[in-house]
């Protein structure tokens, strides 16, 4: 039952956006989000992590939609991609960003990466960003941040910092 509920949840594709349409490539089931409502629901059910989701992404709307799916989730983490495309899979020519969350600090935080710059974030958090590389493509940029025993990452790719903290900063606004 619980890998049943994961391969569902795996498949659940919402649109951040004003109205639901159908785009190239897009899942016609797909639905609207408020605010990353319904993906919020979703990953309450069955992940123990706080929810530190954006209240708004930047250069979304209408003309540039962009489409959550939950790439993972489990009692102790969540990932949720961020795609301009359907399908999508991560690959750069869909890709938006990323919202990432877990409770351990294993592969997740840490102090080595050159690229890392320190950062304030709403209140008064202290993270990192690290930015973007481009090359044959462009990286994701992230703010990545501790509250208590959870990490958390948002990532927007070849995003310039401030971007990116404001997406941060709208994620950590969104908790309680």
């Amino acid at each position: 039952m619980k890998i049943a509920r994961v391969c569902v949840l795996l498949l659940i594709v919402v649109r951040v956006g004003t109205e639901a349409s159908q785009t190239k490539g897009s899942n016609p089931s797909a639905e609207p989000a408020q605010d990353f409502a319904r993906v919020a629901r979703l990953l309450r059910q069955d992940s123990e992590v706080p929810l530190r989701l954006p209240g708004r992404l930047p250069n979304a709307g209408e003309k540039n939609r962009i489409f959550l799916v939950i790439r993972s989730v489990t009692k102790t983490s969540y990932d949720v991609l961020l795609a301009t495309e359907l399908p999508c899979d991560g690959q750069n020519v869909c890709l938006y960003g990323s919202v990432q969350a877990v409770s351990s600090l294993k592969d997740f935080y840490t102090d080595e990466d050159s690229r890392t710059t320190p950062v304030v974030l709403a209140r008064g958090i202290k993270g990192q960003f690290i930015g973007t590389v481009c090359r044959a493509y462009c990286t994701q940029a992230y703010a990545r941040w501790r509250e208590g025993d959870y990490f958390y990452s948002v990532g927007i790719k070849a995003a310039k910092m401030d971007t990116v903290i404001r997406m941060a900063n709208s994620a950590i606004e969104s908790a309680p």
